[in-house]
């Protein structure tokens, strides 16, 4: 807990609307609490129309999340602001999304906790909390963290489901064969059921289709190792099916009296069919998107996570010698060459080698057998969800965070099995060491210049602080890998991170990320009361500012704005500058203000323009 509030509130409270999709999540949830806290002769039809049922930002419906994140982050501002939405800030919709994080640190550590070594569990907390996307996710408005925390106490209990039934011995020379799954505790397979679809029902009204994939990717995989479907009547699928109608269909019914069923659909299968087939918004990327990104957003905890998901297969799904297989290749008899099942005269050599070949590769298959079970979880909770995410073509970031928590556990469990491993792969793992530090101080080197290159001295003081810390540690980190000390230098990095977050959240991130609310806030100070317009810069921030009614103008159309509106203020993007520039007698550039615009990847300079007096 102290960690998570070590990494998680600094930076909470300052850094300001991030676009874009913080900024629609925060509005629509702004909206929602609106159009039932304030009085009915304050509301607008075009914002609050939706109500309760259906997420707006503006005057547009957004109906590509479900509605449980819009509802958390809307009871969140109405319990900060006592019911006035006037008073809320972006951090109260935040909330959510800081609660959840802890919940799945906590929940990680408690599922290491019921699967092996304590110690490996508090691990597998620690490196979740400080790896880089969480922290972020943490400070974001998004529906993410809850969607993951969700997921993962979903998982939670289908260990427990999966812990709880006794794995059947096969007989002697039938390996992987043998009876039903019989349950160890009837008051598990009671309760436990009941609380996996809860949670899976939880995580589709956040974030959709996500939190089922993943529980049922799990069982599926577990199932194929297994070789037995049969256990799966223990995790009440009937049960599982009713909970997720009842808890999905007044919502849906809602939003069908309002917008049409049929509108609806579509915009569900576009979400969720359509981000699979073709890359939305620009988002692509190649098979092994999320395979690179993960050493990098894991920091520090991708030390030693290629190899502890390499030992994790070796020992969680052994492949004994000693056991017949039972998809093996049937031996021809001795002085009958060329006769058997699978060869005869009358076939090709092409034809007999293929065949072969492709029966003892389904040997290997057919002798796995599950050795560990937690491994084995673990392992079925990561690579078949994984690997579908790898192949959708929409990829971002953060898609694969439902599987952080197994990565977390599966690493863990590796470093403290360091001391055990052999020569060749302890000679693996130092030289992986050295690739993983260079890492490390390329994030150090890229935070440092966003310190060093700040304005605002008050944030640089702030980030300088934290980066000199890391320096320090960084050499500790260095110090331990000379030594061949891995797991020491595990515990250095921990804290190198930490003090790179801290720089990044209280020195960067709050300059990093304001260049709309640093010109929002020049445009009212000039404005003093009078109409703000904004001029080739069109962001959700800005919607956010505008509390839903942003005033968007075209370049060609700014004089005639001015004439409309003589007293008022225009935000002209440096692309957009033309617009004022050739009217250097009637429009003059009053403030200017300059940094990153985040949503386009660019420098970018704003410059605040009022007309000339007359």
């Amino acid at each position: 807990m102290l960690l998570c509030c070590t990494v998680y509130l600094p930076g909470f409270f300052s850094i300001p609307p991030v676009d874009r999709d913080e900024s629609r999540f925060a509005q629509a949830s702004r909206q929602m609490l609106e159009s039932v806290a304030l009085p009915e002769a304050e509301r607008d039809p075009e914002l609050h129309s939706g109500g309760l049922a259906v997420p707006r930002v503006g005057g547009k419906d957004r109906l590509n999340k479900p509605p449980l994140i819009y509802w958390l982050q809307a009871g969140s501002a109405a319990l900060f602001t006592s019911g006035d939405p006037l008073k809320d800030a972006i951090w109260m919709y935040r909330v959510p999304s800081l609660l959840a994080g802890i919940v799945i640190v906590l929940a990680t550590w408690r599922l290491g906790c019921s699967m092996f070594d304590p110690r490996a569990a508090w691990m597998a907390g620690v490196l979740l909390a400080v790896s880089p996307v969480f922290v972020w996710e943490a400070h974001q408005a998004r529906a993410d963290m809850v969607m993951v925390a969700f997921t993962t106490l979903a998982m939670g209990q289908l260990w427990r489901i999966w812990h709880s039934c006794s794995l059947p011995r096969a007989p002697r020379g039938r390996a992987g064969e043998g009876g039903l799954f019989s349950p160890r505790s009837n008051r598990t397979q009671r309760f436990v059921p009941l609380l996996l679809w809860l949670f899976t029902t939880l995580g589709i009204l956040t974030k959709g289709p996500i939190t089922p994939m993943v529980v049922l990717l799990t069982a599926l995989f577990l199932s194929v190792f297994v070789r037995n479907f049969r256990w799966l009547r223990t995790t009440r699928p009937l049960l599982g099916l009713l909970l997720i109608t009842l808890g999905l269909a007044p919502w849906v019914y809602a939003v069908a009296q309002q917008v049409g069923f049929a509108h609806y659909w579509s915009i569900i299968y576009d979400e969720v069919f359509g981000r699979a087939g073709s890359a939305k918004e620009g988002h692509w990327g190649p098979p092994g998107y999320h395979l690179v990104l993960l050493v990098v957003l894991f920091w520090p905890g991708s030390l030693l996570t290629g190899l502890s998901i390499a030992r994790a297969w070796r020992k969680g799904l052994g492949s004994p010698k000693t056991v017949p297989l039972p998809c093996s290749l049937p031996r021809a008899p001795r002085g009958r060459a060329g006769e058997g099942v699978l060869a005869s005269s009358s076939r090709s050599s092409a034809f007999l080698f293929l065949r072969r070949f492709v029966t003892s590769k389904a040997s290997i298959l057919c002798s796995l057998r599950t050795t560990r079970r937690p491994e084995v979880f673990l392992l079925a909770w990561l690579l078949p969800s994984w690997i579908v995410f790898e192949l959708v073509s929409t990829k971002l970031p953060h898609y694969t965070m439902p599987m952080y928590p197994a990565v977390a556990l599966l690493t863990a469990l590796g470093l403290l099995a360091l001391p055990g491993l052999g020569p060749e792969h302890q000679r693996r793992a130092r030289l992986g060491a050295w690739l993983w530090l260079a890492i490390g101080v390329a994030i150090f080197i890229a935070v440092g210049l966003g310190v060093f290159t700040l304005t605002g001295m008050r944030h640089q003081s702030q980030g300088l602080a934290a980066m000199l810390l890391a320096v320090v540690l960084l050499g500790m980190v260095i110090v331990s890998l000379v030594r061949r000390l891995l797991f020491e230098a595990q515990g250095w990095a921990i804290g190198m991170a930490v003090a790179m977050l801290l720089a990044f959240l209280l020195g960067v991130a709050p300059v990093f990320f304001g260049l709309s609310q640093q010109a929002d806030r020049a445009a009212r100070h000039y404005a003093d009361g009078a109409a703000v317009t904004w001029v080739g810069f069109r962001e959700d921030s800005v919607v956010w500012f505008s509390r839903g009614k942003p005033s968007f103008t075209e370049p060609d159309a700014l004089l005639s704005w001015f004439e409309e509106h003589p007293e008022g203020v225009a935000v002209v993007s440096v692309y957009a500058e033309e617009s004022f520039r050739q009217h250097p007698l009637e429009l003059d550039a009053t403030d200017s203000i300059f940094g990153y615009h985040y949503a386009k990847g660019r420098l970018e300079k704003l410059t605040v323009v009022k007309r000339m007096p007359q």
